[in-house]
């Protein structure tokens, strides 16, 4: 089931481990994400975001200041269902991986965000499980 960005997989195909669900990032290849009976929801500012002055802001409001978040981060969440996903994606999205949050990630979640800060990219994993992927 995929809606608006969000996924949920089911149980693998047979001769499996897991769906092979591809994620972008700011490396200029996509990550490679094997899962089964989860859910994957990335946020970030690759396509929803407005120039001002050559400041780029995303279409993610920082509550603190009002403003696009400004920070060139996409977040990828792994949960068991789509509505955590997509919440914790979009609160990584605004605090960043330095947050006091870490130790509220559910224990079945897990969150990598990718950072680019002067033209290169940082890749944090936060959570319990670190997925099979391709970086």
């Amino acid at each position: 089931m995929d809606g608006a960005g969000d996924l949920r997989v089911g149980e693998a195909p047979p001769q499996k481990s897991g769906w092979e669900i591809a994620v972008q990032t700011y490396v200029g290849r996509d990550s490679i994400l094997i899962l089964s009976n989860k859910a994957v929801a990335t946020s970030g500012d690759f396509y929803r975001n407005l120039k001002i002055d050559g400041k780029s802001y995303s279409h993610i409001i920082d509550p603190a200041t009002g403003y696009g978040i400004t920070a060139s981060r996409a977040v990828t969440v792994i949960a068991n269902d789509c509505t955590t996903a997509d919440v914790l994606a979009s609160i990584f999205s605004i605090v960043g991986p330095y947050s006091k949050l870490d130790d509220k990630i559910p224990d079945d979640s897990e969150i990598i965000i990718y950072e680019k800060e002067g033209g290169e990219t940082e890749v944090f994993t936060l959570g319990t499980k670190k997925p099979q992927s391709d970086m």
